[in-house]
């Protein structure tokens, strides 16, 4: 199957990306970092479709990754967010038996852990 430069530097920077923000453990959005490294990648596929220019693989494989980690800046906080509140649902709505259940909160940005008896 074929892929081309700029989906593979898309799937290269997003996968990066989620190591990165797995291993730092971070789940604020950078809004405002996240659009500007997306501008490069939405100016190299609108020109090139509009026929202005002819854009290269190595152009296509950098604004790829440009745009990986841009979109990614949205995309990991938003899933890893989510992941934990459905977590808690399941903790929540399970065995009411358990003891010393483990419940996560969302203080200034920073996900802690508190233990529930």
């Amino acid at each position: 199957m074929g892929l081309c430069s700029r989906c593979f530097g898309i799937f290269l920077g997003m996968f990066f990306l989620g190591i990165f923000l797995g291993i730092k453990g971070e789940n604020k959005i950078y809004w405002k970092s996240s659009f500007v490294l997306m501008i490069p990648i939405i100016i190299d596929g609108v020109t090139q479709l509009k026929g202005l220019r002819q854009s290269n693989n190595s152009l296509r494989l950098i604004t790829g990754l440009l745009g990986g980690i841009g979109a990614g800046i949205i995309i990991f906080p938003v899933y890893f967010k989510l992941i934990i509140w459905l977590k808690n649902i399941v903790k929540i709505g399970g065995d009411k038996r358990q003891k010393n259940r483990r419940i996560s909160i969302l203080k200034n940005n920073q996900w802690e852990e508190k233990n529930e008896n």
